[in-house]
């Protein structure tokens, strides 16, 4: 978290995101491939689906923390630290993005429709959301894609009980970045792309480790 948080102070010094000249970038690649995705995800608006995506979009802290504690309490100390690499790895690659195309996101471009307000948690939760990232141009990649995704499998790597008490909930906040306007629909692609290079390079980094543990621990011997 604080490292994310550092973005917000960082971003600004090396360009400026006030002109929002990458969200039109992004908002017109919308447009262009896919139409008016804001119309389509109010035709879809449900007050009671809204408030399941606004939960299934605040869970996702949690479902990136549920499989690393499992396997932790579990004893399984190795998977642990190989999950945590795949997780950091992910991360730090969409901090990277966020450096490179700092766009704030629709939601804060215009207010969002009153369609996606939901019927009792939309609005307080989006309110939370909201307060607690300040104004941080996170949008692309979407890191709530490509975190969820990895959590999906790493967990059917390591735990699949995990991945299927997952499953449902991280689909759910994927969805809910589109839907309830937080991300561009380019976002999720741009976190697809990421996808191969953060499990790759969270797997390296975690065999490199475990290698140098070795060595260091046969040279003590």
């Amino acid at each position: 978290m604080a490292a994310f948080r550092e973005i917000h102070y960082l971003v600004p010094r090396i360009h400026s995101f006030a002109d929002r000249r990458y969200d039109h970038i992004l908002a017109a690649l919308d447009r262009k491939f896919l139409g008016d995705v804001e119309g389509f995800c109010v035709s879809m608006a449900n007050p009671l689906l809204i408030d399941v995506l606004h939960l299934c979009y605040c869970f996702y802290f949690a479902s990136i923390l549920i499989p690393g504690a499992v396997l932790y309490f579990r004893g399984e100390l190795e998977r642990t630290r190989e999950y945590s690499g795949v997780i950091l790895a992910g991360l730090y690659l969409s901090y990277l993005g966020y450096f490179a195309v700092p766009a704030v996101g629709p939601h804060r471009m215009t207010a969002p429709p009153v369609e996606l307000d939901g019927w009792v948690l939309g609005t307080p939760l989006r309110a939370a959301v909201v307060a607690l990232e300040w104004e941080m141009p996170d949008a692309f990649p979407s890191g709530h894609t490509l975190l969820s995704l990895l959590a999906l499998i790493m967990s059917w790597r390591l735990h699949r009980r995990c991945f299927w008490i997952l499953l449902a909930p991280a689909s759910g906040c994927i969805a809910a970045t589109v839907v309830l306007r937080y991300h561009y629909v380019v976002d999720l692609a741009g976190s697809l792309a990421l996808l191969p290079a953060a499990v790759w390079a969270g797997l390296a980094l975690h065999r490199r480790r475990r290698e140098s543990v070795i060595a260091a621990a046969t040279q003590n011997r």
